[in-house]
């Protein structure tokens, strides 16, 4: 399992290999800030911590240590940590 931090509340939720990050938290009934799901708005960015990820293309350039839960896929088990940019 891994976890997800917004508002000072700790989430536990599953995050299949095949997934977005943003429709992990989603399915878990977390509440994640998202508006385009394209990559291009940057309202979706999230910290994440603890194993290989990686962004699909996308036009929106985070911070950096920052990436777009819409636009993220896990590379390995984890487990993974997130927290809410926003």
């Amino acid at each position: 399992m891994h976890k997800a931090f917004v508002n000072d509340t700790e989430y536990e939720f599953a995050w299949p290999a095949d997934t977005v990050l943003l429709e992990a938290m989603e399915a878990a009934g977390i509440p994640a800030n998202y508006s385009c799901r394209q990559g291009e708005c940057g309202s979706c960015q999230v910290y994440i911590e603890g194993g290989a990820s990686h962004m699909r293309p996308h036009d929106y350039e985070p911070g950096e240590g920052v990436t777009l839960a819409c636009q993220t896929l896990r590379d390995d088990e984890g487990p993974f940590e997130v927290e809410s940019v926003f």
